[in-house]
């Protein structure tokens, strides 16, 4: 019973490819790929995992992957690499914190939420692009991230909480939308913000929480007011249909009639017809 509990979860397909319930490992490559949703754990590691996390160095995911769960990759030291899945909208806490090798991260556009201390102390980060689809940046996302020179958020209505960008002291650049939802304590013991790109006017600039607050984190920077940042569709509604509905094989779609409602990123709404 023991043995087959084994092989059930562990599948030596070749020499060097290592298969697991959610996952294959090729170990010439050490590249990792991730064929459903990570798992939730609550220790540092997947136990099914903890075994092979030396030879990981990059990680795939097969697209209609939406969640890395709690721990995921945590402390996997040696990815040099991750490709995230358009599908992706859940990153889970801890879910790559410690991910030391981490030069560079790609969000899809899809994604939604960055959980508690998910990439801390991935030394290694250099830039950070917040996509336009994320409601919630918890704290310490980003915390201890000691390359990270610089952070863009797209969306106004992102909410960035205590200590998202802690303690990078290596950050100088930061850019976001008029209006932005950041926290007083984003940025705290980040002390070497050099340079702030702003969408909105300095009227509106001064008014941020973040500004206000006695430790403002921006104080010594040069700003830089009405800078274009790209504007996203984050969502739409349908106002009314075509005229026209039911078609016959190969024949011509007329969309005449159909008009949609387009929320952007700036909180404009566009009207498309």
């Amino acid at each position: 019973l023991a043995m087959a509990t084994v092989f059930s979860m562990c599948v030596f397909a070749s020499a060097n490819e290592i298969e697991g319930s959610w996952w294959s490992l090729n170990m010439e490559t050490g590249h990792l790929t991730v064929h459903c949703n990570v798992p939730y754990n609550d220790n540092v590691q997947d136990s099914e995992l903890l075994r092979y996390i030396r030879y990981i160095k990059s990680v795939s995911f097969d697209e209609g992957v939406t969640a890395v769960n709690k721990n995921g990759f945590n402390r996997c030291s040696k990815i040099e690499r991750i490709e995230l899945p358009k599908s992706l909208e859940f990153i889970g806490p801890w879910a790559f914190a410690g991910c030391a090798s981490l030069k560079e991260i790609v969000f899809p556009d899809n994604l939604n939420y960055i959980g508690y201390n998910s990439f801390a102390n991935c030394v290694s980060l250099e830039s950070i692009v917040i996509p336009p689809r994320v409601t919630v940046v918890t704290e310490y996302a980003f915390y201890n991230c000691k390359s990270l020179e610089s952070v863009e958020i797209t969306n106004a209505k992102t909410a960035v909480d205590d200590y998202a960008f802690g303690k990078n002291n290596a950050l100088k650049t930061v850019k976001f939308p008029e209006n932005a939802d950041i926290d007083p304590g984003t940025f705290k013991d980040s002390d070497n913000i050099e340079k702030v790109y702003y969408s909105g006017d300095e009227e509106s600039y001064n008014e941020l929480k973040i500004v206000k607050s006695p430790d403002n984190p921006f104080f010594f920077a040069e700003v830089f007011y009405n800078q274009p940042v790209a504007v996203y569709p984050v969502g739409f509604s349908v106002v009314s249909m075509p005229e026209r509905l039911i078609y016959v094989l190969n024949e011509d779609v007329d969309l005449t009639g159909l008009e949609l409602e387009v929320e952007m990123t700036d909180g404009t709404v566009e009207k498309l017809s």
